[in-house]
C-alpha cells in the first residue's frame, strides 16, 4: 500500500521553500545598515582622531570584514559540494530511499527528532562546523522527514539543538583551545581530558532539555514561527 503512495510526480505546485516577493522597504535594508551604521562610525573616528586619513578608513573597514573571511571560504566550498550533490541526484535518490523506508517502518515522530538529534551529536565529532555540517545533512534529512510530515523548520530545530549541545566538548571544535586557555588560568594542569569531563555533564543536560523542549512543542503542534508550523502534509500523485 505505502509503495502505490511513494510514486512522486513532478506538478506545477509552488515550492514552500521558495521566498515571496517582499516589500520594497526590505529589499534595501542592507544598504540602510551599512550607511546607519558607517556614517557614524566615520564621523566617531575623525572626531576622536582614530582616523586620520584614507588609510585609517580602509583599515577600519578590513578589519570588519576579516572575521567574515574564514565564512566566506567555507560557504564557497559548501555551494561547490551543494552543486554537485544537486547535479548528480544524490540528495534526491537519498531522501526519497530513507523516506520510503521510514514511511514503511512507521517510526514516530518523537522517535525521529530524538534520534535525528543523536545523529546530528555523532555527527559533531566527525565534521566541524555549524555551515558545512548542515550543508551535507540538509539535502538529505530535510525532505527525507517531509515524507513522513515532519515540516523543514521541525527538521532545522532538531539540528540545532544537536549541533550545539556538544560543541564545548568536540575535539574539533576550533574554539575548543581557548576555551582550555581560560580553564587552564583557574587549574594550571588542565587539559582536554579535563575539560571535556568538567563539560560533559552540562552537554548531557542541555541536550535532554532542549530536546523535551522541542518534543513538548511539537505536541502542542504550535508553529515554530511565522509560517513555521511543526507538520508537513507530503503530497505524494
Amino acid at each position: 500500500m505505502f509503495n502505490s503512495l511513494l510514486v512522486v510526480a513532478e506538478t506545477a505546485a509552488r515550492g514552500r521553500l521558495l521566498d515571496a516577493a517582499s516589500d520594497r522597504w526590505s529589499q534595501v535594508i542592507v544598504p540602510l545598515i551599512l550607511i546607519s551604521f558607517l556614517l557614524p562610525g566615520v564621523a566617531y573616528g575623525l572626531v576622536t582622531g582614530s582616523i586620520k586619513g584614507q588609510r585609517d578608513l580602509v583599515e577600519g573597514l578590513f578589519h570588519g570584514i576579516r572575521s567574515l573571511v574564514p565564512v566566506l571560504v567555507i560557504l564557497f566550498f559548501l555551494a561547490q559540494f551543494t552543486n554537485y550533490f544537486t547535479y548528480t541526484g544524490l540528495d534526491r535518490m537519498l531522501a526519497y530511499a530513507g523516506g520510503s523506508l521510514l514511511v514503511e517502518a512507521r517510526i514516530p515522530t518523537p522517535l525521529l527528532i530524538a534520534l535525528f538529534v543523536l545523529l546530528v551529536i555523532a555527527g559533531d565529532f566527525a565534521m566541524s562546523g555549524m555551515l558545512s555540517k548542515f550543508g551535507v545533512m540538509a539535502p538529505i534529512f530535510i525532505p527525507m522527514f517531509m515524507m513522513v510530515g515532519m515540516s523543514p523548520e521541525l527538521t532545522t530545530a532538531a539540528y540545532r539543538i544537536g549541533d550545539s549541545v556538544v560543541n564545548v566538548i568536540t575535539p574539533l571544535n576550533s574554539y575548543l583551545l581557548i576555551i582550555l586557555a581560560v580553564l587552564q588560568k583557574y587549574k594550571k594542569d588542565a587539559g582536554l581530558g579535563s575539560l571535556m569531563t568538567l563539560m560533559l555533564p552540562y552537554s548531557v543536560v542541555l541536550a535532554v532539555l532542549w530536546t523535551g523542549l522541542l518534543l513538548a512543542w511539537y505536541w502542542t503542534g504550535l508553529p515554530l514561527g511565522t509560517d513555521a508550523p511543526v507538520a508537513y502534509v507530503p503530497k505524494f500523485g
